[in-house]
């Protein structure tokens, strides 16, 4: 049983995350620096999501960083705020109401 926080992350990291990492590559066979290739890049990248037992915290924290913008996508859907001109001439949108209002001081609370 794992003795202090960190230990109890990494733990967890390694079973359940690993896990999903073993599943999402799947089609890469291998677990280690010595069965997988570093020259395609899904099995680069599971090489890189795979924590190992001797990592450090803060490599956890980039093997967790990479697989979720990485190889779960976090990153590939766009986000768009208002205004965005290329945006803007490809999509209508519905008319936008914007209130504001101000209280004069002798009717707030104070």
């Amino acid at each position: 049983m794992a003795s202090n926080d960190i230990e109890i992350v990494q733990s967890f990291i390694r079973k359940y995350i690993n896990k999903a990492v073993k599943e999402h590559f799947k089609d890469q066979v291998g677990e280690d620096e010595t069965s997988l290739s570093k020259s395609t890049p899904r099995s680069a990248i599971k090489l890189v999501c795979l924590h190992k037992d001797t990592d450090p915290i803060t490599l956890t924290g980039i093997r967790l960083l990479i697989w979720w913008v990485e190889a779960r996508g976090l990153l590939d859907e766009f986000i768009y705020g208002i205004p965005y001109s290329q945006f803007h001439e490809t999509v209508q949108f519905l008319p936008q109401i914007k209130l504001f209002w101000r209280e004069k001081n002798r009717f707030s609370k104070s």
